[in-house]
């Protein structure tokens, strides 16, 4: 049997992995007194601080003892214990394990428990010399199911177990992770983000790859300029930074998150890698998400020919030409960023924004400075409505951005099968049968997240504004006006929309 004398410290990117102590008690309560930690397992809340010393002892003993190894689970940035992973039913004679985990909600849906179970993996393969470890989770349990896939573990067995503490049946899913398997998953995998740079390489994306940073080919009619006015509107913006002319942001790829800066060359953007240099399949991403998010694929030929024939097209692209209709690649941040904007002003719509991304989202510190990730569907769907009254938003609102969630992590509303739909009119009204998402939500998330640009959100205010600037007018044109003022705009209507909301930047 393996000594598990000095204790095995593991360390990750934001965790430590650490034996845990008495400091922990506070933290470790507040965990198993949660009823939402025990939704899908048999255990009892516990009711005082005494059952969780208690606790900490006997799975303390048990380590000792070399019946198994249960690891506290620390946030480095807060220094707290955030959860427990465990390998225990150790059996050294078939060389096998079971995994047990817990993290509690507010961390879930970051990619952390993920980080803390490849350790962990890592560790009994090649350290106690395991050669299958098991993990046995409640079929109702999506968001465990779906990290132990994400971790390579797949489907061996069904069980039923009848629960000690809670008077219920619990269908279990049993999963199971080899090490010659993992091995092999690793390398397909590894290989597979290989190929998919490669296909990058030789696809429409015109990029070059200097490891340290990369280097992407833009069209002739494109404008850094321009649309770092735009990215540059408010002055909370939190999702990323402008300074000295350049941009920043923080991306994150599966579990690997990047902190970019984006420079003007000529003809070319470069964007340098800040905090790491990340392996070539994620810099390959990096390339795609910035060609998307800049709409470098698009010709604009036929929209400035436009011009020819229409006069407030004229005036925009004399003033704006180069500017590119900037996405938002996310499309649950971009359907949340709208309904958050409506009917509100644009500043405090950034305000509550950042109340949720900065309660909600990611985090990453690079040079002393923070840098966010918007929330996951995954995060976000385990609030309370009241969790974002607090942060001073409507109970509709609240009501609405929690249910859309809860359709993205269920798997109901997906951008990649939206995404097969070209027609316009039918993705349009998918869109508005989702509650909360109307009309200009609608068009508002079909301009900034699909290659369809026919989406004309008519009621827009901004648009009436910029119209009636444009034109002069001591009034907010009519729609039956503007109609008849877009005719000519048929096709390019997200464009002409973008370029008015630019206008009033002026």
């Amino acid at each position: 049997m393996i000594n598990f004398m000095p204790f095995p410290m593991l360390e990750t990117k934001n965790l430590i992995l650490r034996r845990m102590d008495y400091d922990d008690i506070n933290d470790l309560f507040d965990m198993r007194k949660d009823p939402r930690m025990n939704e899908y397992v048999d255990t009892k809340l516990e009711e005082n601080t005494h059952e969780t010393k208690v606790y900490i002892d006997n799975m303390n003993k048990g380590v000792d003892d070399k019946k198994w190894i249960i690891w506290a689970i620390e946030y480095k940035e807060s220094k707290k214990l955030i959860g427990t992973i465990s390998i225990w039913n150790i059996n050294m004679e078939q060389e096998s394990g079971e995994l047990g985990y817990g993290i509690i909600p507010g961390f879930q849906g970051k990619g952390l428990m993920k980080e803390a179970l490849l350790s962990v993996v890592e560790y009994g393969f090649n350290v106690m010399k395991l050669k299958a470890i098991d993990a046995f989770t409640e079929e109702h349990n999506i968001k465990s199911i779906k990290l132990l896939e994400k971790c390579n573990f797949t489907e061996i067995n069904r069980a039923c177990d009848k629960g000690y503490f809670n008077n219920r049946i619990y269908h279990m899913v049993v999963y199971r992770l080899e090490k010659i398997e993992l091995n092999h998953q690793l390398s397909l995998i590894e290989e597979g983000r290989l190929e998919a740079s490669k296909m990058l390489l030789n696809n429409e994306i015109k990029w070059k790859d200097f490891k340290e940073y990369i280097e992407l080919d833009v069209p002739e009619e494109f404008s850094f300029g321009h649309c770092m006015v735009y990215l540059n509107r408010s002055d909370v913006e939190c999702l990323h930074k402008i300074k000295d002319g350049d941009f920043y942001k923080l991306l994150k790829f599966e579990d690997i998150n990047v902190v970019i800066k984006i420079s003007l060359g000529i003809k070319k953007l470069k964007v340098t890698f800040m905090d790491r240099i990340p392996p070539e399949w994620t810099r390959a991403q990096v390339a795609k998400y910035l060609w998307d998010m800049f709409d470098l694929g698009t010709d604009l030929t036929s929209f400035y020919e436009l011009a020819e024939k229409d006069s407030i097209i004229k005036l925009l692209i004399e003033k704006y030409k180069g500017l590119r209709i900037v996405k938002i690649n996310d499309m649950f941040e971009a359907i949340c960023w709208a309904i958050i904007g409506q009917q509100i002003n644009l500043k405090f719509a950034y305000t509550l924004k950042k109340r949720l991304v900065e309660c909600y989202g990611e985090k990453m510190i690079y040079d002393s400075e923070e840098y966010f990730l918007f929330p996951t569907p995954d995060v976000i769907s385990n609030l309370e409505i009241e969790d974002l009254k607090l942060l001073q938003f409507t109970t509709r609102k609240a009501e609405y951005i929690i249910g859309i969630a809860k359709l993205f992590n269920e798997g109901i509303i997906r951008k990649e099968e939206l995404a097969l739909e070209v027609d316009y009119e039918k993705l349009k009204k998918r869109l508005v049968s989702i509650r909360g998402v109307g009309n200009w939500t609608a068009d508002y998330t079909i301009m900034k997240c699909f290659d369809i640009n026919d989406a004309f959100p008519i009621a827009d205010v901004g648009i009436h504004n910029a119209l009636k600037g444009i034109l002069g007018l001591d009034r907010k044109p009519t729609f039956q006006e503007i109609q008849k003022l877009s005719v000519n705009w048929e096709g390019w209507q997200a464009y002409v929309t973008f370029y008015l909301w630019r206008w009033l930047y002026d």
